[in-house]
């Protein structure tokens, strides 16, 4: 029976986080993310931060255009908000290994 090699092991750790951190990194860019303001404004943001859509409610040219501007603002944001929660939840099972402590 051969000794376990604690190097390797923890070489073996590291690629697979690595590898792990890669398709989350994958994952994160491939997904859209919507915001929406005042049910007239919504942005939709990839993960990579790039705005692939801007929708604009009819009804909107009621508003000025600071009111809108306000609002897709904040779509904007909502959206990019939820990339970053996505983010978080894909890369917190690598936390650990930040430190090489984890199991």
């Amino acid at each position: 029976m051969t000794t376990p090699n604690p190097l390797q092991h923890m070489i073996d750790k590291v690629m697979n986080a690595r590898d792990g951190l890669l398709a989350a990194q994958q994952r994160l860019v491939d997904s859209e993310f919507v915001g929406e303001a005042g049910g007239l404004v919504s942005v939709a943001v990839r993960g990579s931060g790039e705005v692939v859509a801007v929708r604009l409610d009819p009804s909107a040219r009621k508003r000025t255009p600071a009111e809108l501007e306000e609002l897709f603002l904040q779509a904007a944001q909502q959206a990019q908000q939820s990339a970053r929660s996505f983010a978080e939840q894909l890369t917190a099972p690598f936390a650990d290994m930040a430190t090489f402590g984890g199991a």
